[in-house]
């Protein structure tokens, strides 16, 4: 592997942690981050942190948020198709998550 390529790894590992840490802090969470377990857990979650330049979902969770005509709580909610829609999954932005626990 080339020295740039080494370099290039680890500030994304780096950058991998840091997110780690952020989420840890946010939910009031431990940061475990071993390669393989969960990243952060929490007293009632586990957590795998991703960072991503891009996120696929975005555009379809705006349209939730542009549609929000009453100024409820925006959630994307996603499945694929022949899916059950109780194993379907649920975006919704971390601050708008945490209000839903306290």
């Amino acid at each position: 592997m080339a020295n740039n390529q080494r370099n290039k790894v680890k500030q994304n590992r780096q950058r991998g942690k840091n997110a780690e840490k952020r989420v840890a802090k946010f939910f009031n969470g431990i940061r475990l981050g071993i390669l393989g377990k969960e990243d952060v857990i929490t007293d009632k979650f586990s957590i795998e942190v991703k960072l991503r330049e891009k996120l696929s979902f975005e555009k379809y969770y705006y349209q939730s948020v542009k549609n929000n005509e009453k100024r409820k709580i925006p959630l994307l909610f996603m499945i694929k198709k022949h899916q059950k829609i109780s194993e379907g999954y649920i975006i919704i932005k971390a601050k708008d998550f945490k209000k839903l626990l306290s």
